[in-house]
C-alpha cells in the first residue's frame, strides 16, 4: 500500500545519500549524514534534497509550489526539481510550509482517485497556471503554517516557543546537558 511506496522511496533516498557522503555533507543536509538519514526513514522527510534524489531517480520534474508565498512577489513561490534535465513529464507538488502534498486532476466529478492525472507534460504551463491558482486559493484560506512565526509548546517541560528556530534552539540546548526536548506541539 502507500505506507509501502513511502518505505521505499525512503530507502532509496537513503541508499543514494549513503552512496555520496562526499556531496551530502552535514553542511547541506543541515544534520550528520547518519542522523539525517535516520530522520527520513522514520516519519520524516527531510525536503529538497530528497525531491531532488526522487526527480533524478524518476526522471519527472517535482515542481513544488509554496502556499505561503504566493502573494509574496520578492519570495520564490515554485521550486522545480529537475528543471532543465529534459524530463519529459512533471509531477505538482503543493508546500503548506511544513507537509508536501500531491497536487491531482480529476477527470470528473466523483472520478475513482485511481483515474487521477498525476503525471503532466514537463511543458504544460497551463497546469502550472492551474497549480498556482491553487496554491493562491489555499493562501487565501490561510491554509499554511509559517515556521518561523507560528507557536510550539514542548511536550517535555511545557514551555512555549515563537517560530521553529526557537524550538529548535531549545532541542539543542536540553540535548547539550543530557535527554533533549524534541516532542513538540503547534498551539
Amino acid at each position: 500500500g502507500a505506507m509501502d511506496r513511502a518505505s521505499s522511496l525512503r530507502e532509496h533516498v537513503a541508499a543514494v545519500l549513503l552512496s555520496a557522503p562526499e556531496k551530502y555533507t552535514e553542511a547541506e543536509l543541515g544534520f550528520p549524514l547518519e542522523e539525517y538519514v535516520e530522520k527520513i526513514m522514520g516519519e520524516s522527510w527531510g525536503g529538497g534534497i530528497d525531491l531532488a534524489v526522487l526527480s533524478e531517480h524518476y526522471a519527472t520534474e517535482l515542481a513544488v509550489i509554496n502556499i505561503q508565498t504566493q502573494t509574496d512577489s520578492h519570495v520564490r513561490r515554485e521550486q522545480v526539481f529537475g528543471e532543465g534535465r529534459d524530463y519529459k513529464q512533471r509531477a505538482l507538488l503543493i508546500f503548506d510550509g511544513t507537509h508536501y502534498d500531491l497536487l491531482v486532476k480529476q477527470l470528473f466529478d466523483g472520478a475513482p482517485p485511481a483515474l487521477d492525472v498525476r503525471l503532466f507534460d514537463a511543458d504544460d504551463e497551463k497546469v502550472m497556471a492551474q497549480a498556482r491558482a491553487v496554491a493562491a486559493e489555499a493562501n487565501r484560506a490561510r491554509s499554511f503554517t509559517n515556521l518561523a512565526k507560528f507557536t510550539v509548546r514542548c511536550l517535555v517541560c511545557q514551555k512555549g516557543f515563537a517560530g521553529m528556530p526557537d524550538a529548535q534552539e531549545h532541542a539543542k540546548e536540553t540535548g547539550a546537558t543530557g535527554q533533549p526536548h524534541i516532542n513538540f506541539s503547534e498551539y
